[in-house]
């Protein structure tokens, strides 16, 4: 059996709960209540695919976002460090000039 409910234009309660090892969504449109349970696992999946279709940031894009800013945290101390090293050689022989 297969059914289709639209809540597409209409303001329904929608709560999500964890109840033990599942997720439980309950649609409350008033005379109507109903509760699906997912695992863990079987949530992410549907929390992913919802993020994907309305366009934001996955887990995946985040963890991506992540790794490209530590990549430029990593490449400004490295350039932090060279300056203080250059500094360092520059007092060191007497001939530093402050800018």
């Amino acid at each position: 059996m297969q059914s289709s409910i639209d809540f597409s234009n209409d303001d329904y309660g929608v709560t999500v709960d964890r109840t033990g090892g599942a997720i439980k969504i309950t649609l409350d449109i008033g005379t109507i209540c109903s509760e699906v349970y997912y695992s863990k696992e079987q949530a992410q999946n549907i929390a992913e695919q919802i993020l994907y279709e309305l366009g934001e940031k996955t887990t995946s894009d985040w963890e991506d976002e992540v790794y490209k800013l530590q990549e430029k945290i990593n490449n400004l101390q490295e350039k932090i460090e060279d300056y203080e090293e250059r500094m360092e050689y520059m007092r060191s022989k007497e001939q530093y000039v402050p800018f």
